[in-house]
């Protein structure tokens, strides 16, 4: 039944809409528009009135609506009717939908637009002037496809036209009767009809037809909108009053801005604006917006700028929050493939804002701690990673230091500074596994002073390219017939250090002897010295004699298992003397006319009553006579480079033999293949004046 209401109340919602809201414009109609009317809310057990915001079974509701309410009637469909609720003071305005058998119909019919109102703020940027529309034909909703008392089978589903205009036809045929057509952008109902054809009923010439639309001819709305975060793509990315490129711009933002959107269709988002101090629903283009992927897993940064900006947005031209120093250590999270996001305190308020990647070195702080050579003089531990920062401590080149992995170009280590433990940072290039060492000698000049010491080469190991002497696989003796004097050329191959190649086993004997090679007991015990006679399990020994004489452990098991002949000669497994058992790993003082008594005499001398005695004992002869004399590598024993240099004559070489060097490094080259935990320094001697 229809009630008559008075003309002052329709009057009242007029003028409030036509004086304070703006018109939203989502489709326009290419015939007359028909009327809309006002409509009374009724409850007739007493049920509340819930106004939802699609006709879906799961639509969320919007707002509860007493009874007696009214309101505008945008579409009459069978189950549920498209209303706007006006509050008394004009500051409310509702747009969604109500069962159809809780309105009840006025005869009065009001003349104006639909408007639509967003609920949530957003910041206006470069907002435009969006004035009333004046004409029906540009109302906003559901562009008056609907459904009819005869309802159609199947859910109704919602989408936008795509074309201008989007035709719907008297059958499904593009060549059959156009009934009417709708702009593009317009908000369309319709039900599935084939697969390539949805079906409708609109109301055209008075009198509601089934009519039939193109499925290519618009985009179905997604059934769950859900709010997403995206960055505007464009320097001036636009947001439409309806879905489409042609209808009016209602609002700009710049490039990199942050935008609150929902999911809509496969190719516009949705959004709530606000122009003018009003809300309004507009639009964008999926394409005109890039999704950021954002991370919840904090990362650290160091800045690199100085200042380093954290910005307001995505864009290096938006406003900068706060600044950092370079070599500041922030905490970001990933937020693309360009940025960070972060959060971070201005006037000590909480805010968000953005860093672009390129203006930080990502962290990636290691445990492994590890060992170099300082390669500048002095080497400086700064206070931040920053060659900006300030110093706390400097070391002389070649100091052994010991750091952990940082960053791309940093260390991070633990130093004691006026006693006080401090981080400080390294940077990569100032330290290195390997040093350079130049004698200011010539090759030229180092060989002619080697030949004055009557080198000679055997042929046991080696095999001289355009020499005389053969390969012959029997024990050394020296006789003529096995050691030959050997010649500059030969000499020069093995004085060269150009010769050797850096990972190769010739190459250990530029290692550096003096500092302890950082293995595992367990290790060493299981793949080195297991089954070596009276040496396995006692890594832990080698160890300690490394650490407290400061030589390479892999040295000393390498030269204990060469002189004991893996742990069983008689020396090894002990010899009395003078009545005690005494024990000599490394041959020191084992003479050659009788090296089990001298060897043993010797032992007894240093009190070596022990295995481990002899092992930690012997090893502060060996690093006395020759690693801490300057001559802490195999190429340095055998060639001296520093006395050639200072001298002028070479002097106080382990042997003649010019092979030597090389030949010792292939049982250290075994036992470091044997091992995963170590520590290896080089020192590479340089004749280029």
């Amino acid at each position: 039944m229809f009630t008559a209401k008075k003309f002052t109340s329709l009057l009242m919602i007029t003028m409030l809409l036509l004086s304070s809201l703006p018109a939203v414009s989502f489709a326009t109609e290419l015939e007359d528009p028909a009327e809309k009317a006002i409509g009374t809310l009724i409850s007739e057990d007493g049920e509340p009135i819930y106004l939802y915001e699609t006709t879906a079974m799961d639509s969320p509701v919007l707002t509860q609506l007493d009874s007696d309410s009214e309101v505008i009637i945008l579409e009459e469909l069978e189950e549920y009717s498209h209303v706007q609720f006006v509050s008394a003071d004009g500051n409310e305005i509702w747009d969604g939908y109500v069962k159809s058998e809780n309105i009840s119909a006025n005869e009065d019919l009001l003349d104006t637009e639909k408007i639509i109102v967003s609920a949530e703020e957003e910041p206006a940027i470069e907002a435009e002037e969006v004035k009333p529309t004046v004409s029906l034909e540009e109302s906003t909703g559901e562009a008056g496809i609907s459904e009819s008392a005869a309802r159609l089978s199947g859910k109704a589903l919602s989408g936008i036209a795509i074309n201008a205009p989007t035709k719907t036809y008297a059958s499904p045929s593009t060549s059959a009767k156009v009934i009417k057509s709708y702009a593009a952008g317009a908000v369309l109902k319709f039900y599935d009809y084939s697969t390539s054809w949805y079906q409708a009923k609109v109301k055209a010439s008075g009198k509601w037809q089934t009519v039939y639309i193109q499925k290519s001819a618009v985009e179905t709305l997604v059934p769950n909108p859900v709010q997403i975060e995206a960055i505007a793509k464009l320097n001036s990315t636009v947001m439409y009053q309806t879905p489409s490129t042609s209808a009016k711009a209602i609002k700009t933002y710049k490039q990199g801005y942050i935008l609150k959107l929902y999911t809509y269709t496969a190719s516009w988002y949705k959004a709530n604006v606000q122009v003018d101090g009003k809300y309004q629903t507009a639009y964008v283009p999926k394409t005109s917006v890039v999704l950021p992927n954002p991370s919840s897993k904090a990362e650290k940064g160091i800045a690199l700028k100085n200042p380093t900006s954290v910005y307001a947005y995505t864009s290096t031209n938006a406003k900068a929050l706060k600044t950092y120093e370079a070599g500041s250590i922030l905490k970001v999270y990933s937020y693309t493939d360009s940025w960070y996001r972060a959060t971070i305190y201005v006037d000590g308020k909480k805010k968000t804002g953005y860093i672009l990647k390129s203006h930080l070195e990502k962290v990636t702080e290691e445990s492994t701690q590890q060992t170099g050579l300082a390669q500048k003089n002095p080497t400086k531990i700064y206070e931040k990673p920053s060659t900006t920062a300030g110093s706390l401590k400097t070391y002389a080149k070649n100091s052994v230091l010991k750091y952990r992995g940082y960053s791309a170009n940093w260390y991070v280590t633990e130093i004691k500074v006026n006693g006080v433990n401090q981080t400080g940072y390294i940077k990569k290039s100032d330290v290195s596994s390997q040093t350079i060492t130049n004698y200011g000698l010539t090759l030229d000049k180092a060989v002619s002073l080697q030949m004055k010491m009557s080198p000679v080469t055997d042929a046991s190991n080696i095999r001289v390219s355009n020499d005389e002497l053969l390969y012959r696989s029997r024990a050394a003796s020296w006789d003529d017939s096995y050691w030959k004097s050997a010649t500059a050329a030969q000499v020069r191959k093995y004085l060269d250090p150009e010769n050797y190649t850096p990972g190769s086993r010739e190459y250990y004997q530029f290692l550096i002897l003096s500092e302890p090679a950082g293995t595992s007991a367990t290790e060493i015990n299981k793949n080195v010295l297991n089954e070596k006679g009276v040496l396995a399990g006692k890594a832990a020994s080698f160890i300690q004699a490394a650490s407290s004489n400061g030589i390479n452990e892999v040295y000393l098991i390498s030269h204990a298992l060469l002189e004991t002949a893996n742990g069983t000669s008689p020396l090894a497994t002990g010899i009395k003397y003078n009545g005690t058992t005494v024990y000599n790993m490394y041959g020191i003082g084992a003479y050659d006319h009788d090296p089990n008594g001298t060897g043993a005499k010797y032992a007894y001398n240093q009190g070596w009553t022990s295995v481990e005695k002899a092992i930690v004992g012997g090893a502060a002869f060996v690093a006395k006579s020759y690693i801490h004399a300057g001559q802490d590598t195999l190429y340095k024993m055998r060639w001296n480079p520093e006395s050639m240099a200072t001298k002028g004559y070479a002097s106080h070489q382990y042997a003649t033999d010019i092979g030597w060097a090389v030949k010792q490094t292939a049982r250290m080259a075994q036992i470091y293949g044997l091992l995963t935990q170590y520590t290896l320094l080089y020192d590479i001697p340089s004749y280029k004046e």
